[in-house]
């Protein structure tokens, strides 16, 4: 199957593509092939690192960088896990579950008002 075929094939078949933003934060060779994907089919954009339930502060440095790349891969979604990621400054590597609350959905909903707007 040629190239062109190959596109064509994957247009019908996927209807876009979800793309670990994480695995995007710096320039490489990958950055272009993730650009042409874009260029086939919508992206969403799928964050692993902002900490939406936590209670350490909203990491500015991450989120100005994924702002950059969702401006240059112009996804049409950008999201992350509803979850605790990191707590006193330490990076857990899971997804961890927060009480379902009030007090947690106030919380929670000023976080992710913040980085809407961010």
């Amino acid at each position: 199957m040629n190239s062109s075929a190959q596109k064509n094939l994957l247009q019908k078949s996927v209807s876009f593509a979800e793309v670990i933003a994480d695995n995007y934060l710096e320039p490489s060779a990958n950055s272009e092939n993730i650009q042409e994907v874009g260029a086939q089919m919508p992206l969403h954009l799928h964050c692993v690192n902002m900490n939406l339930s936590g209670f350490d502060e909203l990491s500015s440095d991450y989120l100005s960088t994924i702002k950059t790349l969702a401006d240059n891969l112009k996804p049409r979604v950008v999201s992350d896990h509803l979850c605790v990621q990191s707590h006193a400054g330490i990076y857990t590597h899971d997804l961890l579950p927060f009480a379902w609350n009030q007090k947690s959905l106030g919380r929670v909903s000023k976080r992710v008002d913040k980085v809407q707007q961010t």
